[in-house]
């Protein structure tokens, strides 16, 4: 009986913990603006607001696409490739996922 509340405790516990550090999904395509073809390698970094500090990045894979993983919050989103003028947005992410899309 002891085991079966140690792991009723260790399960009620790793569930609390997950509730707590939820994730938000931001996925997106990034294209040309003259073109609408899907742009590769471009980088992806998400911004803290306050102090323009890098969270996180992603670069787009061969069809433009990109996924990166935060937590909720308000982000700016940096877009950069060498050959096109960077690209700033203001985003909100939420729980769960998130879709953006970026024309360069």
């Amino acid at each position: 009986m002891q085991l079966f509340y140690k792991l009723s405790g260790l399960i009620m516990s790793s569930l609390l913990s997950f509730s707590i550090n939820a994730q938000s999904e931001l996925t997106g395509k990034i294209t040309d603006k003259k073109t609408s073809e899907a742009i590769i390698g471009a980088k992806v970094v998400l911004l803290t607001p306050a102090d323009s500090s890098i969270v996180t990045g992603a670069t787009s894979d061969d069809e433009g696409n990109f996924t990166i993983t935060a937590n909720p919050g308000n982000y700016i989103v940096k877009t950069s490739l060498f050959t096109y003028n960077d690209e700033y947005k203001t985003i909100r992410l939420t729980e769960g996922t998130n879709h953006i899309a970026i024309s360069l």
